[in-house]
């Protein structure tokens, strides 16, 4: 069988559109079974995804947003957290910072988890953590397919993109970030 880029039996190592993803249950819970990326899942299953709120504490406090290119399959042109899928046989630590080193460029420090959301087709957990600031600063790397621009925003900045409409629609926080993160 070939996938939708003519790869023949394509196990999910050549292209995102075939790339294997983490499943969970309706109650949220890994199952041991995986499947293509984008392909319709049996019922009372689904994808695995992380959302995580990066914190600039060289920058005030400030959070890291990324602008999704136009031509990304989720959000695009839209502000929104650093998010991304869950491969299959790995864990959301791992995720989370393979897709900061993907999308930004960056590495993390002081991981904690929030909160675990349910959306219509995949469960997102909800996660903070700290751009480790190295003795020369950092220096991001966007990901042009999927990441156009970065701002930093306070929850003032990021209530301006609320209230304009350009802020993604699964954002966990969409008025205000919580100071005791």
């Amino acid at each position: 069988m070939y996938c939708k880029y003519q790869h023949l039996d394509c196990p999910g190592l050549h292209c995102d559109h075939c790339e294997l993803v983490a499943l969970v249950d309706e109650n949220g819970h890994r199952q041991m079974m995986s499947a293509p990326r984008y392909a319709p899942l049996a019922e009372g299953l689904y994808g695995l995804g992380v959302q995580v709120w990066i914190k600039c504490p060289y920058l005030h406090g400030q959070y890291i947003l990324e602008k999704r290119s136009a031509t990304t399959n989720y959000n695009p042109n839209k502000w929104a957290p650093l998010t991304g899928g869950v491969k299959a046989g790995e864990t959301t630590i791992a995720t989370i910072l393979r897709e900061a080193q993907e999308e930004l460029g960056i590495d993390l420090t002081n991981l904690k988890y929030i909160d675990t959301v349910k959306r219509p087709t995949f469960f997102e957990e909800i996660w903070y953590a700290e751009v480790a600031d190295t003795p020369t600063g950092v220096q991001f790397t966007l990901e042009s397919d999927e990441v156009s621009l970065i701002t930093f925003v306070d929850s003032d900045g990021l209530r301006a993109y609320f209230e304009e409409g350009t802020l993604a629609t699964n954002c966990y926080f969409t008025t205000e970030i919580p100071n005791n993160l």
